[in-house]
């Protein structure tokens, strides 16, 4: 099976937890579990109602396109030391009550600073907020930004060779 992509340099491996996050990639069971929707997750777009094959869950979709989404999916950079990659659900706060979790954690090389992302009430979701994390080492500040971090003109190093002709 690899022997076809040597040419391509195609090699077994895994997702950079960094890179991930920076790019927004969310981790299935992680970051999107069963029990969000597209619309909490920003993925909207990629929902196609207008398409006239049905599949399982569109009707709910449907039903739930102009509702008012009551959780959304941020960004956050995290305050202190150096933190290990890390999946385990970390509470955050505003004002000591709380308001989600922070899903996805690491340390990005490239932005120099702890970067998360995580699933909160929807009107805490604005970038620019302040929250609190329970962490590991203890409490830690968090700021609410847009998702990607890295925008994906930024995106170096992913290119793909072209095929042969």
């Amino acid at each position: 099976m690899l022997e076809a992509g040597r040419p391509y340099d195609v090699r077994l491996g895994a997702a950079s937890q960094a890179r991930r996050i920076e790019f927004g990639i969310l981790s299935c069971g992680i970051d999107m579990t069963p029990a969000e929707t597209p619309y909490e997750l920003g993925l909207e777009r990629l929902v196609e109602l207008d398409k006239p094959a049905d599949f399982i869950g569109k009707a709910r979709l449907a039903a739930l396109k102009d509702m008012p989404v009551t959780r959304r999916l941020i960004g956050l950079t995290v305050t202190g030391d150096r933190l290990s990659p890390n999946e385990d659900l970390w509470p955050l706060y505003r004002r000591g009550r709380p308001v989600g979790l922070i899903t996805s954690l690491t340390f990005s090389p490239r932005l120099k600073q702890n970067i998360a992302l995580g699933l909160v009430e929807a009107a805490c979701a604005a970038p620019g907020q302040r929250r609190t994390a329970d962490a590991w080492t203890g409490t830690r500040d968090a700021l609410v930004t847009a998702l990607p971090f890295v925008p994906k003109r930024q995106h170096a190093g992913t290119a793909r060779p072209t095929p042969p002709a």
